[in-house]
């Protein structure tokens, strides 16, 4: 009874002190609100927050990235954090725990700061005034949300209930709604879209069987190639690397700074386009002067970079994302139900343990035409597996070849379409000269983008779709249950499959596909 006792004393006075400290910063704000000529009543932690997320949707500019967790609004979830989160069902608490939590925070944090950026000036003067009763900036409105935002995730996961509560939210809903599946009649209509799938594949993945030396050219080769390095990692530095940059607590590889950067440039492809026109040149989307379309300016070859994460066994693994974007996939014809504005592929390399490469796989900025190219040891070890539970089976391309440590994977891509058609693998000493060079930037750059005429806006929508992108094929696979299926969309939110359930970025991705995988500290 006596350590119950003392325990509960501690804890009732950790309490005192979060709560007395939240009134300190309180104190703080009302002390510049009085000084004032306004009269503006001083908000309260829970009504900043509220503030700021009022502002945001009533603007339609909240970040889809991540998404928020009910209940507690200083809380931002990815499929992969909800995938650790399943760690924590029997124990919520102590330091493995807090470091998933500070993760979520973080998400919360930087989805904030992206949206605060991206209010106009007026909705931003509006908000300062209604928390410091007068105008403030940006970066003032975003440290007072942070800072309640802190605090009450101190004071509400200090009670265990809450902590628990949390496990149980903790999750990020599919991207397939239920009542359009049931509408659309979902168990017929999906016949026709997996076959037709079947047929795509026949039609188009041919070419990888073939030298791409020997495919059709319909108007000019053009290589995107990355930044020229003096580094070169070979397997072991990669696994060195990878592995110094692991969180103890989590075991998540996140390198940062000149480490991703040498990841980054070590693994980047070359990009092999049949251009015969501008809707085949590869640029970096901004918005136009008339702040409502888009455009890619194609005299800023850009590949758009990004880590994420798969977990195959216990292990989880680095990925490396990299994204092009066109202007368009020009019509076909008037009723194309394929063309529209803008397109995008992403092309993404699975690092497995021992530092090499384990799989490749691409999407399309629409999640559509899911390629996976796994690589040995990985390849033998599929021979037998069997994929009875799927409905619709993935493009499975036994095709690529490791790259030495002076090899880089080229990418062909056609024309209009810019299907992937070949990958090869190619010195990369006497490349250079031969291509374009392309710049990097970070993925989540086009989260907040700069407009002609001042202020920042979001390439994204907030349920994750680039508006002005939708296609006609939307009108026919919606029973699908995938919003606006064809259209481009945010990280977070491509679903792979029509008849099926596969998103790109969840963990568990190739394990869903391929079964229970099994990685040995080396290799598979």
């Amino acid at each position: 009874m006596r350590t119950v006792s003392i325990s509960a004393f501690v804890s009732v006075g950790i309490l005192a002190c979060f709560v007395a400290g939240c009134s300190t910063a309180q104190s703080r704000r009302a002390d510049v609100a009085k000084t004032t000529n306004t009269g503006a009543e001083v908000l309260g932690c829970g009504d900043i927050m509220s503030s700021v997320r009022r502002a945001v949707a009533s603007a339609e500019i909240s970040d889809a990235e991540a998404r928020r967790i009910a209940g507690f609004p200083y809380l931002r979830i990815s499929r992969f954090l909800a995938h650790i989160g399943k760690r924590f069902k029997d124990g919520a608490s102590g330091p493995a725990f807090e470091a998933w939590v500070d993760r979520l925070r973080t998400e919360d944090a930087e989805a904030s700061r992206l949206e605060i950026a991206n209010l106009s000036t007026g909705e931003m003067v509006e908000l300062g005034k209604r928390i410091f009763g007068r105008a403030g900036n940006r970066e003032s409105i975003f440290e007072a949300a942070n800072e309640c935002a802190q605090q009450q995730r101190t004071i509400e996961l200090a009670d265990p209930r809450r902590r628990q509560r949390l496990i149980e939210v903790a999750y990020v809903s599919d991207n397939y709604s239920e009542l359009a599946r049931s509408i659309g009649l979902f168990p017929l209509t999906s016949i026709p879209v997996a076959l037709g799938w079947e047929q795509w594949k026949k039609e188009n993945l041919s070419t990888f069987r073939r030298p791409i030396a020997d495919l059709a050219v319909k108007g000019r080769i053009v290589r995107y190639v990355p930044p020229k390095s003096d580094v070169v990692l070979k397997a072991a530095d990669v696994r060195a690397l990878v592995e110094r940059n692991r969180d103890p607590l989590l075991g998540i590889p996140e390198p940062k700074g000149r480490d991703l950067a040498q990841l980054i440039q070590s693994f980047a492809p070359i990009w092999q386009i049949d251009v015969a026109g501008h809707y085949d040149q590869i640029g970096h989307p901004t918005w136009h002067s008339d702040g409502t379309s888009i455009v890619v300016d194609r005299g800023k070859p850009t590949v758009f970079t990004r880590i994420s994460h798969a977990v195959v066994g216990n292990q989880v693994l680095l990925q490396l994302n990299y994204s092009v974007w066109f202007q368009e996939r020009p019509h076909d014809g008037p009723l194309d139900p394929l063309g529209g504005t803008l397109d995008g592929l992403i092309w993404r390399v699975t690092l497995a343990p021992d530092g090499r490469p384990l799989i490749y796989d691409s999407i399309h900025a629409c999640g559509c035409y899911h390629l996976l190219f796994p690589l040995e040891p990985l390849r033998s070890k599929l021979h037998n597996v069997r994929m009875d539970a799927l409905k619709e089976l993935p493009a499975i391309l036994n095709v690529a070849s490791m790259p030495a440590p002076d090899q880089r994977v080229m990418l062909r891509l056609a024309t209009a379409s810019h299907y992937l058609v070949a990958t090869s693998v190619v010195e990369e000493q006497g490349i250079e000269p031969k291509g374009r060079g392309y710049r990097f930037a970070g993925d989540s750059s086009l989260r907040s983008l700069q407009l002609a005429h001042g202020g920042r806006r979001s390439l994204f929508r907030g349920d994750g779709i680039i508006a002005g992108t939708e296609r006609l094929e939307g009108l026919v696979l919606w029973p699908s249950g995938i919003n606006s299926p064809g259209a481009m969309r945010q990280w977070g939110h491509h679903a792979t499959a029509l008849v099926d359930r596969r998103h790109f970025d969840d963990p568990d991705l190739f394990e869903g596909i391929f079964g229970r995988l099994e990685l040995g500290d080396n290799v598979l």
